[in-house]
């Protein structure tokens, strides 16, 4: 039992050790008045970065170069959007919390603030079904938010 409780101490002061460290050298960016709009995805689809979405909580950015999917994501890939206020009404419900793992808008001809970000509502493909419906009519909506990486 000493062992065990002697183990648990160090781990403990070992996790509050490193989360500061890992916090001092995140980067920060905040944005205000920015556009986040909805999307859905057939069934099976992967994000830009290859992993599975998941719904009210990927956050799809346009390329850090427009038009060239291959310069990689404005955000990096695990990066966190964490919208003010309330955060924004879902069906899922109020969300504030994204995750930077897809991208959208590749060659950045919709018309959306300049660092706009979309919200994964689910599986989806065509009018009528409810993840889709859902996604057209959250619309677009202006947020500020600040990013971390």
């Amino acid at each position: 039992m000493k062992k065990i409780k002697s183990f648990a101490v160090a781990l403990i002061a070992l996790s509050v050790t490193l989360i500061p460290i890992s916090l001092a050298n995140a980067t920060t960016e905040t944005y205000f008045n920015q556009d986040v709009t909805a999307y859905v995805a057939p069934s099976g689809s992967l994000t830009y970065s290859g992993t599975t979405p998941s719904q009210y909580v990927t956050a799809a950015v346009h390329p850090k170069i427009g038009g060239s999917p291959n310069s990689g994501l404005k955000f990096p890939y695990g990066a966190i959007i964490t919208v003010g206020g309330n955060g924004v009404s879902t069906p899922g419900g109020f969300k504030s919390t994204f995750l930077v793992s897809d991208m959208g808008d590749v060659y950045l001809n919709r018309g959306l603030s300049s660092a706009w970000f979309d919200i994964y509502f689910g599986v989806g493909s065509s009018p009528g079904h409810t993840n889709y419906d859902a996604a057209v009519n959250f619309g677009k909506k202006k947020v500020n938010y600040y990013v971390t990486w």
